[in-house]
């Protein structure tokens, strides 16, 4: 199994953080909320809650492709760190540069962990239509130019909640 190379591609295209802070409107077709300033957003970011619901959304991933396609799953490692160097190379200098008056380094870290699930996804999803797409939509915030900060829902009753975005 290969990485997707459009995916990256379309990373490079995105106008980093653009419209964090504008108005919304409806630009999305999933729930979200608003996170209403730049240090509400950064808390959100350095939530437990935002830390949990992406790993709950990366094992509803992989645990859907170890019970589903396991002979592919086992290449889960390999390809996370080959995307990774590909993103830091690529994609994390513009992301770096558009974070560099908003806040500090973790909230990059977050960024490039954020990308690789979404390579990761794009990677499988080309295969599989089937797999669990919480880091399609998390790409979608990102393509929009926006900073995905947070989880409003409840963990327990997960994946019932909303995104939170700046």
């Amino acid at each position: 199994m290969d990485l997707d190379s459009e995916i990256y591609e379309r990373m490079k295209e995105i106008k980093w953080f653009i419209r964090s802070g504008e108005q919304f409107s409806h630009e999305f077709d999933f729930g979200v909320d608003v996170a209403p300033s730049l240090s509400e957003a950064i808390n959100g970011i350095r939530s437990n809650q935002w830390q949990y619901a992406r790993t709950e959304a990366q094992g509803d991933l992989t645990g859907y492709l170890a019970k589903n396609h396991m002979d592919l799953y086992g290449n889960w490692n390999r390809l996370a760190k080959v995307s990774r160097q590909r993103i830091q190379a690529e994609i994390m200098p513009c992301v770096s540069n558009a974070l560099a008056n908003m806040t500090d380094e973790f909230i990059s870290d977050s960024v490039l962990l954020d990308l690789n699930r979404i390579a990761l996804q794009a990677s499988y999803h080309k295969l599989f239509k089937r797999v669990p797409l919480f880091f399609d939509k998390l790409f979608s915030i990102y393509t929009a130019g926006r900073l995905p900060c947070g989880w409003s829902g409840n963990l327990n009753s997960w994946p019932i909640g909303n995104f939170v975005v700046y």
